[in-house]
């Protein structure tokens, strides 16, 4: 009995003496925290107006989904063109930041996959498409605007010439006649500056 007493007496003095502690971690005021950096601050605010999809954003947004394709082909402009079928997917990725698009079919008689993206640079104010294919090994870049109804956007670059061992202009105009379908045109600039229509291409929403 002895034994339990001075046990529990123990035991009391250890708690009793750990209370004032415990009271003063309860209520010892918390560290402030440093303030925010400005510099820091601006250039979060930065990537938030520049990296947020914006209105621009739409017009690429229109093009998801799945398509029927009908592409004609020129080789000479005098001629009829070249007619085949084939198919598209493009899909939004990074949160509507940019359209993914797959495109497979037929060229001058041979198969034909080609891949892109397609975004709306904010800060540069202009669309910027990228587009590569089992036809070449190179990066094939064009870029441009829109008009202001949003339906006509028309993107411009150098593409390599792979019979000239040149670089020549091209020019694609993309225009959305509803919901369900748009075109793209393609035109190669000869050095007089004269502009030859060699592709067309219709997309038809799949049902």
């Amino acid at each position: 009995m002895r034994k339990s007493v001075i046990l529990l007496s123990v035991i009391f003095i250890m708690a009793a003496g750990a209370l004032p502690a415990i009271a003063q971690e309860k209520t010892a005021p918390a560290q402030e925290q440093p303030a925010p950096d400005p510099q820091m601050l601006a250039m979060m605010a930065a990537f938030e107006n520049y990296g947020t999809p914006g209105p621009e954003h739409n017009l690429l947004l229109d093009g998801v989904g799945d398509w029927d394709l009908e592409s004609k082909v020129w080789m000479d402009p005098a001629a009829p063109p070249t007619v085949v079928k084939g198919k598209a997917v493009h899909r939004a990725i990074l949160d509507g930041r940019y359209v993914q698009y797959n495109m497979e079919g037929e060229m001058l008689g041979r198969p034909y996959t080609g891949y892109g993206i397609t975004g709306y640079d904010r800060y540069n104010k202009k669309y910027v498409s990228l587009w590569l294919d089992n036809w070449g090994t190179g990066f094939y870049t064009t870029e441009g605007t829109a008009d202001v109804a949003g339906k006509v956007r028309t993107e411009t670059g150098s593409w390599d010439d792979y019979m000239t061992g040149k670089t020549m202009k091209v020019k694609n105009v993309y225009t959305h006649l509803s919901r369900d379908k748009f075109t793209m045109e393609m035109y190669m600039v000869q050095p007089d500056g004269k502009e030859m229509k060699t592709m067309e291409l219709t997309y038809t929403r799949k049902k």
